[in-house]
């Protein structure tokens, strides 16, 4: 059992990682087309 919960500790650590790395990048993405918005209007 112990070696079960270390691998599944283990795999939840990455995916963890991998949403906040997606949400960062739509973060950055919602940025530059708001900056993109703002340089085509003026």
């Amino acid at each position: 059992n112990g070696t079960k919960r270390w691998q599944f500790s283990r795999k939840t650590r990455p995916t963890r990682r991998i949403t906040t790395w997606v949400y960062l990048l739509l973060l950055v993405n919602l940025l530059l087309s708001i900056f993109v918005s703002l340089c085509s209007m003026s």
